[in-house]
């Protein structure tokens, strides 16, 4: 039997390095895109989002003071990034055929740009369990999607993070009561589990930041 390999986030991650904003070896469009790009195929599901995030590397630099500019010929486009870090770019065919440069106020080799793949949080207190096997299933179909290395990856649950550890989740299922406690980091963990029936009702208290896919393919 194969082991299983577990992603180092529950939350699947790309990220590379982005330069600063020299004019000749800067960086520039396709760099952000080749990164990006997932974003594309999360899309094509609804109970999935991406959440690209621009960071300094650098201690104390907040993300809110990063200055960033698609430099395109035709339109120059500054990127809002939130205190979080969370940014959109645009990702489109035109700005990849052209090709712009980037220009940012940080140093060079300082930012890091990366993509989670995450379910979109529930928008109810109570709801049936078949919308997190309907989510899990988009995950998986979507996970499968970004290249060999994740041909074969499963979707073990779902991570919810919580602003403070009064999260709780309660299953009824009819035969059985379960009770999901925030664990010191406000994190509750709920499986993808055959044993639950689709009609299965879930009540979720707390205020939710994110929920994350636990992902795990074949070694």
């Amino acid at each position: 039997m194969r082991g299983l390999r577990w992603l180092i986030v529950l939350a699947l991650s790309f990220c590379c390095g982005l330069a600063g904003a020299q004019p000749q070896n800067g960086p520039r469009y396709r760099d952000l895109h080749r990164v990006l790009a997932p974003s594309l195929i999360v899309a094509e599901y609804p109970r999935l989002m991406a959440v690209q995030r621009i960071v300094s590397r650098m201690p104390g630099v907040k993300p809110e003071s990063i200055e960033i500019r698609i430099d395109s010929a035709t339109q120059a486009r500054t990127l809002r990034i939130a205190a979080d870090g969370s940014v959109e770019v645009p990702l489109t065919q035109a700005l990849y055929d052209e090709n712009p440069p980037i220009r940012s106020n940080q140093p060079q080799g300082s930012l890091s740009v990366s993509i989670n793949i995450e379910l979109r949080p529930p928008t109810r207190a109570e709801l049936r369990y078949a919308e997190f096997q309907d989510a899990f299933q988009q995950a998986r179909a979507a996970i499968r999607k970004l290249g060999d290395d994740y041909a074969e990856a499963e979707i073990e649950g779902a991570e919810f993070r919580f602003a403070d550890t009064s999260g709780r989740i309660e299953i009824h299922d009819g035969k059985r009561e379960e009770l999901l406690i925030a664990d010191g980091e406000g994190r509750v963990f709920l499986r993808n589990a055959a044993d639950l029936g689709s009609n299965a009702e879930l009540r979720i208290s707390g205020q939710i930041n994110s929920v994350l896919p636990r992902v795990v393919v074949p070694r």
